[in-house]
C-alpha cells in the first residue's frame, strides 16, 4: 500500500487529471442518456401506442366474450339434444313395440271376427223375437 508521502507527490497531478476525467465521464454519460425533448417525444409515442394496444385489447375482450356466449349457448343446445336422445327409444325397444303392435293387431282381428259372429246370432235372435212379438200381439186376451 502506498505511503502518505507517495500520495502527496501524485496529488497535484490528480488535481489536474481528476476534473478532466470527471468532465469526460459527464460528457460520455450525457451522450448515453436521452434529452428531455427526446424523452417527451418517446413518452408521447408510447402513450399513443399504449392507447392503441388498450383499444385492441378491448376489442379482443369483446370478441372473446362473444365467442364465450356462443359456446355457452352451444353447450346448452347440446345438453338439450342429449336429453332428447336419451329419452328416444332404442332399436330393440322399437322392435319390441312392433311385435306388440302386431300381436295387438292379431288380437283385434280375433275380437272383430267374434263380434261379427255374434252379430249373425243377434240378427237371428232379433228375427225370432220379432216373430214371437207379432204372434203374441196377434193373440187377444
Amino acid at each position: 500500500m502506498p505511503s502518505v508521502a507517495e500520495l502527496k507527490e501524485w496529488l497535484p497531478l490528480l488535481n489536474f487529471v481528476g476534473p478532466l476525467m470527471f468532465a469526460a465521464l459527464l460528457t460520455y454519460l450525457r451522450k448515453e442518456f436521452v434529452s428531455k425533448e427526446e424523452h417527451a417525444v418517446a413518452s408521447k409515442d408510447l402513450k399513443d401506442e399504449l392507447g392503441s394496444v388498450a383499444a385492441s385489447l378491448t376489442a379482443i375482450e369483446h370478441r372473446l366474450q362473444t365467442h364465450s356466449d356462443r359456446l355457452n349457448r352451444g353447450e346448452a343446445k347440446f345438453e338439450a339434444m342429449d336429453t332428447r336422445i336419451r329419452h328416444l327409444a332404442t332399436a330393440e325397444q322399437i322392435a319390441d313395440m312392433r311385435v306388440a303392435m302386431a300381436n295387438l293387431d292379431g288380437s283385434l282381428r280375433v275380437v272383430n271376427e267374434r263380434a261379427e259372429g255374434l252379430e249373425d246370432q243377434l240378427k237371428a235372435t232379433r228375427t225370432h223375437l220379432s216373430i214371437m212379438d207379432e204372434h203374441l200381439r196377434g193373440m187377444k186376451p
